[in-house]
């Protein structure tokens, strides 16, 4: 085969001019290997709805039972975020304590400029608390992400129950 035909598509003929065989190229080939992999994944999807089916079907009897457990989930949710608000109020009020105590201190001190310097375990604690406060609102972010994402995911398991009984 000629250097410049490499990677391309190539047809063999036989004397008298008919095809015999082809030979993919490198494009045909990674066309066909794109494919297969389509072929594989969708192969998968359609497993993995059939043992979401089996599932649900084998795990529920009514539609109620699968709102008890949704039921059940979001209110763990909401006591978890619920107590995580506590602890953002009780971090405001720490927050609002420490900055009364360093208001004495320089630099925050704007009454004497030679007041004392800040001690280090203010200093200290404010950064800890700072912290506490982030990770408790990024917490609460999540979990109200987990419970839109609990919300989605039930409504689509009782959507696809109701299909698999019959139920309207």
């Amino acid at each position: 085969m000629p250097t410049e035909c490499q990677g391309f598509d190539t047809e063999v003929l036989s004397q008298n001019g008919n095809v015999i065989r082809m030979i993919d190229g490198a494009s045909t080939l990674a066309r066909k290997a794109a494919n297969q992999d389509n072929e594989i994944a969708e192969q998968k999807a359609r497993e993995a709805a059939a043992l979401r089916d089996r599932m649900l079907i084998e795990a529920y009897l009514s539609v109620g039972e699968i709102e008890a457990l949704r039921d059940q989930r979001l209110e763990l949710l909401d006591s978890q975020t619920r107590l995580d608000q506590q602890n953002l109020t009780a971090f405001k009020e720490r927050e609002q304590r420490l900055m009364r105590q360093l208001e004495r201190f320089g630099p925050y001190n704007s009454k004497q400029p030679k007041a004392t310097p800040l001690p280090d375990h203010l200093a200290e604690d404010m950064v800890n608390l700072v912290k506490s406060r982030d990770t408790t609102l990024e917490r609460i972010q999540k979990r109200q992400a987990e419970r839109q994402t609990f919300q989605e995911k039930f409504a689509s398991d009782i959507q696809r129950f109701k299909e698999l009984k019959g139920i309207k």
